[in-house]
């Protein structure tokens, strides 16, 4: 199967569309996102809709989980489909969890675990207060859910897995130096943070994918650890307008192709 895999896009519109007319250029009618959509957000409903016209256009599918920049009050009131994934809309789905995916005549294991911890809290706190509106910016459950990563280990779990989307990455990339935390005056943001990272290895140890694709960090590394869990491909995605951000998965010959989003001067406004 070939799926893109695409990094954050933040409610990017211009980018989105472009990098779903890449994905589609490229052959794929999956396209996996590791989280910071853009959902729910303030000013983001005709974003979202605008997705759903577009990959509705190309014929493809787009399953994303959760991240730090996607409003949990939104996410949490969608419906669930016979997947247990989230409906956003026809063509856009969030993962919780598991699933078998099929395309055409070809099926793949599929995992997500959403979340992160933001850097900014005390900054979206102040936004929220200053404006006097109900305006959400920060959600105390934006980290990962232990509840989750605990579902992966019930025995009915299959015991390996072709993909694996999170949106942070896994603590051992954080020890060997690989990822670094982020600047922040929050005293709880790093010890958030370092328990994100945690309960992502938790889940990768259990799920031993293929490969594990995550964004959150806004640059393009491969960072295979050698580690003993049978990750073959480590993956971190970059961030909207700039490269990096978009890749093509062959899950077949687990061959990785950057994919070149090409945004029109007019439309960069």
């Amino acid at each position: 199967m070939r799926a893109a895999v695409a990094g954050d896009w933040r409610g990017n519109n211009v980018w989105a569309l472009a990098a779903i007319d890449a994905a589609h250029e490229a052959g794929c009618r999956v396209l996996l996102h590791t989280g910071d959509l853009g959902v729910g957000m303030p000013n983001r409903r005709p974003y979202e809709q605008e997705l759903e016209a577009r990959l509705a256009e190309r014929g493809m599918m787009l399953y994303f989980v959760r991240g730090n920049h996607d409003s949990h009050d939104a996410v949490h009131l969608l419906p669930r489909d016979d997947d247990g994934c989230r409906i956003l809309s026809g063509h856009v789905r969030m993962l919780e969890g598991w699933m078998r995916l099929t395309d055409g005549g070809e099926s793949i294991t599929l995992a997500g675990l959403g979340g992160a911890s933001s850097s900014d809290r005390l900054q979206r706190t102040r936004i929220e207060k200053a404006n006097h509106v109900p305006r959400t910016l920060f959600w105390p459950e934006e980290v990962v859910s232990r509840f989750t990563v605990r579902c992966f280990l019930e025995k009915d779990t299959p015991r390996r897995f072709d993909i694996f989307l999170s949106h942070d990455g896994p603590i051992e990339a954080y020890r060997e130096g690989k990822l670094g935390f982020r600047e922040s005056r929050d005293p709880f943001y790093q010890p958030s943070a370092e328990g994100d990272a945690i309960e992502i290895s938790m889940a990768r140890r259990r799920l031993m994918p293929v490969a594990h694709f995550f964004g959150h960090h806004h640059k393009r590394m491969s960072l295979w650890d050698g580690q003993s869990d049978h990750t073959e491909l480590l993956e971190c995605l970059g961030a909207d307008g700039a490269p990096g951000n978009l890749v093509c998965y062959d899950t077949l010959s687990q061959r990785i192709t950057e994919l070149d989003v090409e945004v029109a001067d007019d439309d960069r406004g």
